[in-house]
């Protein structure tokens, strides 16, 4: 995690969840999330098994989300790529305006 990401994580007031990221990957190129930091993983993304980005995405929508933005994360296989709009198109188009 760069120091521009973590800084606005930490004026958000995630810095010790942000903190438990950066101890746990001390050189670059590691992607390790500590249990103690998997509450950072909800607020950011959507992620699990099939239903559980449904369940995150419906939470989004209740917490007042208007227009969540989904990217796809790049180098992924293609068959990987595609259970992104799979788990989650039954919910685009659900929320307020939809």
């Amino acid at each position: 995690m760069g120091p521009l990401y973590a800084s606005t994580l930490r004026r958000l007031g995630l810095g010790g969840l942000v903190d438990d990221v950066l101890a746990a990957n001390p050189s670059p190129g590691t992607t390790v999330v500590p249990d103690s930091a998997g509450a950072l993983l909800d607020e950011l993304v959507l992620w699990g098994e099939p239903a559980a980005p449904r369940v995150l995405l419906a939470q989004c929508f209740e917490a007042g989300v208007d227009e969540p933005t989904i990217v796809l994360p790049p180098g992924r296989p293609l068959d990987e790529l595609d259970l992104i709009p799979e788990t989650t198109s039954p919910l685009i188009g659900a929320g307020p305006r939809g």
